[in-house]
């Protein structure tokens, strides 16, 4: 089958909609289609406009510039070549993620060629960015799935048609448990972007709390983003500064070694998140997740079973859970053998794609019909 994914940023952008993109198109190269993706990219330099990674023909074009600047020309050029990547991979269907601004280049074509045509939802669409072009698509669609019952929940006010969405958790590969490594501290560990949707600000301050009760103990956050200067501000404000370590943006080898040297890791979103990838990895990778209670979170780390979950912006609360995470080895080690279980059995990168496969078919199979 051949199939042609649409996403408003792909690698080497760094977010969850990106890394879940690659991984579900590699996935799908693995088991036999031919794959390819229309993106964006934000500086050309970062990424090539054409190139092939992984099997997958990735096509880039400055989509963002286009939306930002409202420039006319630009954009129905960018639109003309667009539609002339469609017209010459000849998907037997087109999977658009969203939200974010490739809506805003598919809606025309899709309506215009009528594509067969199934969108993810991996969060909530922001209705200043593509809300119009987001309903239109997703009434448009033979299927509409999201990451999360959160998510699908969010959906309401779009009025999709019943038996048309489905839920797809999100996956990632089942990579060997990580193999911790002996510190003479405990190390607890935060990774992505460095928003203020993520919440690291409140881990600092749980950290500062953890450390006057008499913890000794060391931190990394890892990522990068425009917060990134306020928090090194606040741990030095904190007297923490030798305490936390700000390594900047992680290739994955370095990702999992961070993990082998992880404690406990946490998970602060003051967002709601749609699924949250982080605390699935830090699962797979067998280390216990501490997170907030928010969006599709819950769905995966159940408290107490495969996780710990605290109320967002509370670092008291955070605070408490690492401690009794450090303090109790038995329950770090309950709560990682289950929440890995759960992931194997549930939250595979090979279940997502058979999902998506058998979906791709039923489309298939009704525009024959």
């Amino acid at each position: 089958m051949r199939i042609l994914h649409w996403a408003s940023h792909f690698p080497p952008c760094v977010g969850g909609i990106e890394t879940q993109v690659k991984l579900l198109a590699e996935e799908q190269v693995r088991r036999g289609h031919d794959v390819g993706v229309i993106t964006s990219y934000i500086v050309k330099r970062d990424a090539p406009a054409q190139e092939r990674l992984g099997g997958v023909d990735i096509h880039r074009w400055p989509l963002l510039q286009g939306f930002m600047t409202r420039d006319l020309v630009l954009i129905a050029r960018l639109r003309n070549e667009v539609a002339a990547v469609v017209k010459s991979f000849g998907a037997a269907v087109h999977h658009l993620h969203l939200p974010g601004t490739i809506g805003f280049y598919a809606e025309p074509l899709i309506a215009r060629l009528r594509l067969p045509l199934v969108v993810t939802m991996h969060a909530t669409a922001d209705q200043r960015v593509n809300g119009d072009a987001c309903g239109i698509l997703l009434r448009a669609a033979n299927r509409v799935s999201a990451v999360s019952r959160a998510t699908c929940l969010t959906l309401a006010q779009y009025e999709i048609a019943p038996g048309k969405l489905v839920l797809i958790p999100n996956g990632l590969p089942i990579e060997p448990e990580a193999a911790a490594t002996s510190a003479s501290r405990p190390h607890v560990v935060a990774l992505g972007r460095i928003v203020r949707d993520k919440g690291f600000d409140v881990f600092i301050d749980a950290l500062a709390q953890l450390v006057g009760a008499g913890h000794d103990l060391v931190a990394t956050i890892a990522g990068e983003g425009p917060e990134l200067d306020r928090l090194m501000t606040q741990a030095r404000a904190l007297g923490l500064e030798s305490r936390v370590s700000f390594p900047g943006p992680l290739d994955r080898a370095a990702v999992l070694a961070l993990y082998r040297e992880a404690s406990v890791v946490v998970m602060p979103s003051r967002w709601e998140e749609p699924f949250g990838l982080v605390a699935l990895e830090a699962q797979i990778a067998g280390r216990p997740i501490v997170a907030s209670n928010v969006g599709g979170v819950p769905e995966f780390v159940v408290d107490g079973v495969t996780g710990l979950l605290v109320p967002k912006e509370d670092p008291a609360a955070l605070a408490r859970a690492i401690e009794r995470v450090l303090a109790e080895p038995e329950l770090a080690r309950t709560i990682t053998q289950a929440a890995r279980a759960a992931a194997i059995a549930q939250f595979s990168i090979e279940r997502c794609a058979a999902d998506y496969e058998a979906l791709y078919r039923e489309v298939a199979e009704e525009r024959r019909a």
